[in-house]
C-alpha cells in the first residue's frame, strides 16, 4: 500500500476538480492542492532538506496548513505539528529538541519566535515558493521511516517528542476509511489542535477518500460556531474529545438537533464518555449519527481500540468499554510480570457483559506502535519492551500506564491511570471514581475533582461543578449526600467550587491547571453554621480560623 501523500496524489489525479479542502469560503481543489504541496516539497529539497529531516509545522487551521504538511512529506520529512497557541517558550523548546531543519510558518508567527531567515519558510509569503516545480517529486517512501512527531506531556515537566512511521499511520487511514465508508460524500470537520494527536487521521482520511476536508474557522472554542461549521458544510464525520462535544449539546433542542443531521459518526477519545450528556440526542429521531469511542495514545499511531455504541441506554450506569483493537494490533493487559490476565472467570456475579478479569496495565502490540521519544532512550526503554509473543525481529510492546481489564465478551474496560492517584490524608483516592459519580447527578452536567494544599500543606479534595440551567439546583449539602450514598468519607470533596464552564486545553481536554484555587471557605457540613458568642469560644474560633485558614468556623463544627 503506498505512503497517504502518494494516496492523496493518486486521488488528485482521479478528482482533480473536486475540492479537497475548504475554510470558510475559501477552497482548493485536489489539483491545486497537490500542485501547491508540490511547490512547498520541491521548495524543501532545494533548501537541503532530505529524507528523514525533522520539518516543523506551525501554523493556524488553513490551506496553506494543509498544503505544508503534504509538501512535508512529499519531501520525505518528518512534520513536526505545533500548535500557535502554545506559549513561545514552550514552541521554542520544541524547536531546539526536536532540532527541526526548517520550520513552516507565517510572517506573524516568525516574528514571535524570533527565529533566523535560514530556518523558515514563511509560507504567507508566496514569493518564497517563486520557480518552484508544481509536479510529483516520486520520493520513495518505506514503510520504516517516520512519518511524524508529537510531543506529549513529560513527567518531568517538559514535552517530549513521540515518533510514529509511515506504516503504522498508513494502517490507520486505511481502517477509519474502510470501516466508516469515507468517499466522494465524506465531509469530515478538523476543529482540533493541529498538534494533537487525533488530529493527524481526521487530515488525511477525507483526502485520500475523494471527501471534503473542512477547516474550522476560529481559534477559540465556540460551540455556536462549530455547529455552523457543521450545518454549513455538511459535515459528516467529526472527531474530537467528549469535553469539546458534550458542549455541544448543553443547550440541546429540536432546532439544534435539526442543525447537526448531516452527521453520521461522532469519533470520540481521549477521555471516559458519559452517555447521559449524549442520550437525548441519541434518542431524536433527528439524530442520524453513531458514537464511536475510541482509543489510543500519543506513542502509537491514534486508535488502537475502538467500540461503536449502539445502544447508549446500556451505558448510563456504566462505563462505555473502549473495545477490541484495529487490524495490525494486539492488546493485553497484563501483571506487574509482563503476563497477561484473564478475562472474567466462570463463576463471577453480575451480569456477563459486566464481568471482567482481574485489573492490570493495558500494552499495545502490532503495527502502529511507535518507535519511542525522541533522544530520550532511557523514557523509550522503560515503556518500549520487547514483546514476547511476537516471533517479528525487533518486535516491541507499548506499556500504557493505563489501568484496564478484559471484559467477558472480549472487549476492553478502561479503567483510568495507573498514576493518576491521589494521596489526601494517606489514603490513596482516584479523582475519576469522584467526577463519575458526581455526573451521574441529574443537575449536574459537568464536574472535575482535584486536590490542593491548604495552608499547613494537607492536601483536600476540590470539587468543581457547572450546573445544568434546565434542572432544580441542589444545596451542595444535598450533592454531598447523594455522594456519601457511594463514596467513603475520605473522598467526599471538602470545597467546591461553581464555574460556567470547566477550562479546556487546546485539545479540548479538561485542563485542570486551568482550575481556579478554591477560596477559603467553611467546608460544607452536616450541622449549621453558629457563630462564637462567648469571649473564650471567639478567642479558639479565632485561633481555628488562622491555623486553618478558613472564613469561618461554627462552634459546633467537627474538623475531622
Amino acid at each position: 500500500m503506498r505512503a497517504v501523500h502518494q494516496q492523496f496524489e493518486q486521488q488528485a489525479a482521479a478528482t482533480p476538480s473536486a475540492v479537497a479542502v475548504a475554510i470558510g469560503e475559501a477552497t482548493l481543489d485536489y489539483a491545486s492542492l497537490n500542485r501547491q504541496a508540490n511547490r512547498i516539497a520541491h521548495t524543501l529539497i532545494a533548501r537541503g532538506i532530505a529524507p528523514g529531516d525533522f520539518v516543523g509545522i506551525c501554523l493556524d487551521r488553513s490551506l496553506a496548513m494543509v498544503a505544508g504538511i503534504l509538501g512535508a512529506l512529499k519531501a520525505g520529512a518528518v512534520y513536526v505539528p505545533m500548535d500557535t497557541e502554545y506559549p513561545a517558550e514552550r514552541l521554542a523548546y520544541m524547536l531546539a529538541d526536536s532540532g527541526v531543519g526548517l520550520l513552516l510558518t507565517d510572517r506573524a508567527q516568525a516574528r514571535c519566535l524570533q527565529l533566523a531567515e535560514e530556518q523558515l519558510l514563511c509560507l504567507d509569503d508566496m514569493a518564497a515558493l517563486d520557480g518552484a516545480a508544481d509536479t510529483n517529486p516520486g520520493l520513495p517512501v518505506g514503510d520504516d521511516q517516520l512519518i511524524y512527531m508529537i510531543y506529549t506531556s513529560g513527567s518531568t515537566g517538559r514535552p517530549k517528542g513521540s515518533l510514529l512511521y509511515h506504516r503504522g499511520f498508513k494502517n490507520l487511514v486505511s481502517w477509519y476509511v474502510e470501516e466508516f465508508g469515507f468517499d466522494a460524500d465524506t465531509r469530515v470537520l478538523h476543529m482540533t489542535s493541529p498538534a494533537f494527536d487525533l488530529t493527524q487521521k481526521n487530515l488525511f482520511a477525507p483526502l485520500v477518500s475523494g471527501g471534503r476536508l473542512c477547516l474550522l474557522n476560529s481559534r477559540v472554542y465556540d460551540a455556536g460556531i462549530i455547529v455552523d461549521h457543521i450545518e454549513q458544510h455538511r459535515i459528516t464525520a467529526l472527531n474530537c474529545t467528549p469535553s469539546a462535544f458534550g458542549r455541544l449539546l448543553s443547550f440541546g433542542d429540536e432546532a439544534l438537533y435539526r442543525r447537526l443531521q448531516s452527521l453520521r459518526y461522532v469519533f470520540l477519545g481521549g477521555e471516559p464518555i458519559v452517555v447521559a450528556r449524549l442520550k437525548a440526542w441519541l434518542d431524536n429521531p433527528l439524530c442520524q449519527a453513531q458514537v464511536i469511542n475510541t482509543y489510543g495514545p500519543t506513542e502509537c499511531t491514534d486508535v488502537v481500540a475502538y467500540y461503536r455504541i449502539e445502544q447508549p441506554a446500556d451505558f448510563i450506569d456504566r462505563n462505555v468499554p473502549i473495545g477490541r483493537a484495529l487490524p495490525g494490533f494486539r492488546l493485553e493487559v497484563l501483571d506487574a510480570q509482563l503476563q497477561p490476565l484473564p478475562a472474567a472467570q466462570p463463576g463471577q456475579d453480575g451480569p456477563r457483559e459486566d464481568r471482567g478479569g482481574p485489573e492490570g496495565q493495558l500494552a499495545i502490540a502490532g503495527i502502529g506502535v511507535g518507535a519511542g521519544y525522541h533522544g530520550k532512550p532511557e523514557l523509550t526503554a522503560a515503556s518500549f519492551v520487547a514483546d514476547p509473543r511476537s516471533a517479528e525481529p525487533g518486535a516491541r510492546i507499548y506499556l500504557t500506564g493505563d489501568r484496564a481489564r478484559v471484559l467477558a465478551d472480549g472487549n476492553i474496560d478502561y479503567l483510568g491511570r495507573i498514576d493518576n492517584q491521589v494521596k489526601v490524608r494517606g489514603f490513596r483516592i482516584e479523582l475519576g471514581e469522584i467526577e463519575r459519580v458526581l455526573e451521574q447527578q441529574p443537575a449536574i452536567r459537568e464536574a472535575a475533582v482535584t486536590v490542593f494544599p491548604d495552608r499547613v500543606g494537607d492536601n483536600r479534595l476540590a470539587a468543581y461543578l457547572v450546573w445544568d440551567p434546565e434542572q432544580a439546583r441542589p444545596s451542595i449539602s444535598d450533592v454531598r449526600g447523594a455522594l456519601q450514598q457511594s463514596l467513603p468519607d475520605f473522598m467526599l470533596p471538602t470545597a467546591w467550587v461553581t464555574l460556567e464552564r470547566l477550562p479546556l486545553t487546546p485539545n479540548g481536554k479538561l485542563d485542570r491547571r486551568a482550575l481556579p484555587e478554591p477560596q477559603a471557605r467553611r467546608p460544607v457540613l452536616d450541622v449549621d453554621y453558629v457563630a462564637p458568642a462567648s469571649p473564650v469560644e471567639q478567642y479558639l474560633v479565632a485561633l481555628w480560623l488562622e491555623y486553618l485558614g478558613l472564613d469561618r468556623i461554627g462552634i459546633d463544627d467537627r474538623f475531622f
